[in-house]
């Protein structure tokens, strides 16, 4: 084989690997209604671990901490083109659990036990390294893909906050009521201050009526969440309200809440269940406004409401990791060389 040929075929081998990596990295478009109906969790930063997922999570950044499982529920989760558990950098905390046959993909490196229960495979793009141990199927130093989300989630939170509130919650005593009764299919209310509203309540309640669509427009930096959802309420509307907190930096969930939670900006504490599709920056534990926050499970109640516009789907764009983008590089480069030795 003469030089030139040689450096094409190696070319060509590599640009298909970068293909390769793309299409096996689940490379789909999500409108932002969609991310919530398909993910449980979706953090564009890093999660500290001790969280166990029930549904289908993507973690933008490291894994670290403590213990946590995901997928537990995944033989009840929603279909979708995309893995159990997605680690966009590294997995430091541990050890991982991803269970009911599901899937990983992990951008960097493993350097902790990883246990994939019932017959999934690991996809990392980095190495196994410190003595961590991934006890199942995997396949490592492969070029993967991560997904990003924040561009259509950012404008699905825009989008929802512009619209007009049809109802107010009334507040009695200490105890909030949102009530869409007789308003029709989606509801929209809008709380200003969310750190004046949340700091004067200790209960909540809901009456959907007829929506299927509850929308919470929240505003405010900063806010402490500990109410009680009276009546078991909770439950029966998980999968039909969004919070959408437009503004938030810091999230701090003292007790058991319910509904999706969009807040894109926002570091989340919690010491109890979240019920719902999360989405938000970064998932915390420790101390914030002097309690301390140990973690809490993320339960799967997928969104099944209808927003408006559901969010545009052309920016949710899978972003290769740095080992395909050099493999890409490298195959480009021989291409040319190779059509130059031919001249």
């Amino acid at each position: 084989m003469t030089t030139a040929r040689a450096l094409r075929t190696l070319s060509l081998a590599s640009a298909l690997l970068f293909a390769h990596g793309i299409a096996g990295a689940n490379a789909a478009a999500l409108t932002g209604e969609q991310v919530l109906e398909q993910f449980n969790l979706v953090t564009f930063g890093n999660m500290q671990g001790g969280h166990d997922v029930e549904g289908r999570a993507l973690i933008g950044g490291n894994l670290t901490g403590n213990s946590s499982s995901f997928f537990i529920k995944g033989n009840q989760a929603p279909a979708s083109e995309f893995k159990a558990l997605t680690v966009g950098g590294k997995i430091s905390g541990g050890p991982t659990n991803v269970n009911n046959g599901g899937s990983l993909v992990v951008g960097g490196n493993v350097t902790r036990n990883v246990n994939m229960n019932g017959g999934g495979t690991a996809y990392v793009g980095g190495s196994v390294t410190g003595g961590a141990n991934i006890n199942g199927n995997k396949v490592v130093g492969q070029p993967v893909t991560v997904p990003n989300f924040a561009g259509v989630m950012n404008q699905l939170s825009d989008d929802l906050k512009v619209l007009t509130a049809n109802a107010t919650a009334q507040v009695s005593g200490n105890k909030a009521t949102f009530n869409a009764s007789g308003l029709g299919d989606t509801v929209v209310f809008n709380i200003a201050d969310g750190s004046a509203f949340f700091s004067s309540i200790g209960e909540i309640a809901f009456n959907l009526g007829s929506a299927d669509t509850v929308i919470i427009n929240v505003g405010g930096r900063s806010m402490t969440m500990n109410e009680n959802w009276l009546g078991g309420v909770g439950q029966s509307v998980a999968d039909n309200i969004v919070w959408n907190f437009y503004d938030a930096t810091t999230l701090a969930f003292g007790t058991e809440y319910f509904g999706a939670i969009l807040a894109t900006d926002a570091k989340v504490y919690q010491s109890n269940a979240l019920n719902g599709s999360i989405v938000v920056k970064e998932i915390a534990q420790g101390r914030y406004g002097g309690t301390n926050y140990g973690g809490g499970e993320i339960h799967q109640y997928q969104f099944s409401g209808d927003l408006p516009g559901g969010g545009d789907s052309s920016t949710a764009t899978s972003v290769p990791e740095p080992m395909a983008l050099g493999l890409l590089g490298f195959g480009l480069i021989g291409l040319m060389l190779a059509h130059r030795r031919k001249q």
